[in-house]
């Protein structure tokens, strides 16, 4: 077997926690974590990133990143005793990883930050925001066109594979270079690149949409253009340990930017996994989870299950088990039941959609301030049940990630990047901002309906899709093909949904002023229908997202029955994989479960605290009804 093959076995599907090598943590500490973690069933540990990318040894999150390796090599340097504390940790945790036999996957920066001593000798390599102030957030970063930076970074990748890669290549699995990048860059060295690139630069856009669609991808495809060049140098340096960036999914969620999700998978080489954090609610303790973020974060999860598969990515999620997803300081504090859900979905809903998931990791174990065991919020569970319960799911996430199970998908949306590469360089946008309102298509997640959401609109769509729904604004959006294929696939006896005015530049006056069969209101749009002579086109007045949203049942119901073929809408959140099913209620009041993939299947009620209150036999499912943050299952045993 080639070494390759050792390091990296795509067949492999990995489950287990994220934890912290504090330097104050000795190594009987550490080795002990590890072994409680593979007692619980772990089978790989992601360690924690350092965020920020600075060298303090009393810091919340320590780790590796340039600025420890710079203070660690240089021994005059002020840093240098906290930098060997911070190293001497990192081994500590490895050895005890080797001498126990898991696998690691091992972080070596943060965002694209290079350490305060680094920023003060190249103020001029900085990245900027729009006004020329240089961008903070939780750190200050380089600009990943600098010259200086590329030269700098590609030598402490050379070191951090010599000194830590090679010597543990058995049990490092995958390294991660970079947590949660995000946003663009107006910096003097990427305004060079742009006019390199399109003869302008970035104050000579204006007014003029073709150019400020240049300006929003450029802005928007920044990180994912980040990711693919640093992996390249990664693989240069260590060619047989792939790699990872850790993005945010918070961002994700909001829109297809900053960075432009398609293009992480598109555009980056195959040494390169794609990772998200996917938790509930990815926000402060403070927060609850609601409504709008489960919806999202579903939706999120079908369009990069549906990526990932299509490119042949292989995808990483990152669960919750601890505030940071939980929202252990607010007024509704999620529970043990929450995190277990959080696993199964981030298993059931990417492989659902086509994902080639390889593993999850749960965050955190023992990160300060908010960990599992290190919390200073008052949380609601016991933090030993909580380890125990979500641990226990390990072998269960693996077996979903294991199933090729991809289910056809009968809906697509369309929201085209070009709509919101426009609005990004009319508003000068650095960071992501939310055009389509995918926090209310709540009568697609709750009901497990088999969407997919594209960004890109192929000429032929797939032969299972019967409902096309264009989120498009404006014909604009669409490029010279799209308006002939979504005739074709109407004429194909297709069901397209569309905004009104878009619906009148495809198919004519008549599908748009066509009968209105859901009335709506000052705020509301209406929805008509128009019955061509093959398929239905439907014709929203205003934003078409919103006609999705399952508070609005008294006014779409109809649309739902006659287009999705949906009766009786469920409450709660219906996930299905592979004769799998978890229903999840956050809905803040009690939810009946209305349906079950298996008639002849009991089904299992898991109450808020992770505790298995009833088994309701075959036959009896539309009597069963699930309490605020209970979890149903069927096919599942934990």
């Amino acid at each position: 077997m080639e070494l390759r093959e050792m390091l990296w076995n795509p067949d492999e599907r990995y489950a287990g926690w994220a934890a912290d090598a504090h330097p104050e943590m000795t190594s009987d500490q550490l080795r002990s974590m590890v072994k409680r973690m593979l007692d619980h069933k772990a089978n790989i540990l992601w360690i924690g990133h350092n965020n920020p990318g600075e060298v303090d040894m009393a810091k919340v999150e320590p780790a590796l990143s340039y600025a420890v390796y710079e203070s660690y090599v240089d021994k005059s340097s002020p840093l240098h005793q906290d930098a060997e504390a911070m190293v001497g940790a990192q081994l500590r945790l490895l050895d005890a990883c080797r001498e126990l036999g898991i696998r690691v996957v091992f972080p070596v920066g943060y965002q694209i930050q290079m350490g305060r001593l680094w920023n003060e000798r190249h103020p001029s390599e900085l990245r900027r925001d729009p006004a020329g102030n240089v961008i903070d957030w939780g750190g200050i970063s380089a600009s990943f066109y600098s010259e200086v930076y590329r030269r700098d970074i590609a030598a402490f990748y050379r070191w951090a594979a010599e000194h830590f890669v090679r010597p543990y290549r058995d049990i490092i699995l995958m390294v991660n270079l970079a947590d949660e990048p995000f946003g663009g860059d107006y910096s003097p060295v990427a305004e060079t690149v742009f006019r390199e690139r399109h003869g302008f630069g970035f104050g000579e856009v204006a007014d003029d949409p073709a150019r400020q669609r240049m300006l929003g991808s450029f802005q928007s495809d920044y990180v994912a253009e980040y990711a693919a060049w640093s992996a390249g140098q990664w693989e240069s340096v260590c060619p047989d340990v792939p790699c990872t960036m850790s993005f945010c999914g918070w961002h994700g969620r909001l829109g297809n930017t900053f960075p432009t999700v398609s293009k992480l998978f598109s555009h980056t080489p195959p040494n390169f996994h794609v990772t998200f954090d996917a938790y509930p609610r990815d926000g402060l303790p403070s927060n609850i989870i609601a409504e709008t973020d489960m919806t999202s974060l579903l939706a999120f999860l079908r369009q990069i299950g549906r990526l990932s598969g299509k490119y042949h990515k292989p995808l990483w999620l990152w669960s919750t088990g601890n505030s940071w997803g939980l929202g252990q300081a607010s007024e509704d504090k999620a529970d043990i039941a929450d995190a277990i859900a959080n696993q199964l979905y981030l298993a059931m809903s990417p492989v659902d959609a086509g994902a080639e998931l390889a593993g999850i990791a749960v965050w955190n174990y023992n990160v300060k301030n908010q960990g599992l065991y290190l919390d200073t919020n008052p949380v609601v569970y016991d933090p030993d049940d909580m380890f125990r319960k979500v641990s226990a799911a390990f072998p269960v996430v693996r077996e979903i990630a294991s199933c090729a199970s991809r289910s056809e998908e009968d809906i697509l949306l369309f929201a085209p990047l070009d709509y919101e590469y426009e609005v990004a360089g009319r508003e000068r946008s650095l960071y992501s901002f939310k055009l389509y309102d995918l926090e209310i298509i709540s009568i697609l997640a709750k009901n497990d309906l088999k969407y997919g959401i594209t960004a890109d609109l192929e000429d032929r769509l797939p032969a299972e899709v019967r409902v096309l729904i264009s989120l498009a604004p404006d014909v604009r959006y669409l490029l010279p093909g799209h308006q002939e294929g979504i005739r074709d696939f109407v004429r194909a006896h297709g069901r397209f949904v569309g905004h009104r005015e878009l619906v009148r530049a495809v198919f004519g006056d008549e599908a748009a002023d066509a009968p209105v069969i859901c009335q709506g209101d000052e705020e509301l749009p209406d929805v008509r229908k128009c019955a061509v002579r093959q398929g239905q086109v439907y014709a929203v007045s205003g934003k078409v997202e919103s006609a999705l949203d399952d508070r609005l049942e008294c006014h779409y119901a109809r649309f739902w029955r006659e287009c999705f073929g949906l009766e009786k809408p469920s409450r709660a959140y219906v996930v299905t994989s592979a004769g799998r099913e978890l229903v999840y209620n956050i809905s803040g009041r009690d939810a009946a479960i209305t349906r079950c993939p298996d008639p002849g299947a009991a089904i299992r009620i898991v109450d808020r605290h992770g505790n298995q209150r009833a088994e309701i036999p075959p036959g009896e499912v539309p009597s069963v009804r699930l309490a605020h943050h209970e979890i149903g299952l069927v096919g599942i045993e934990l």
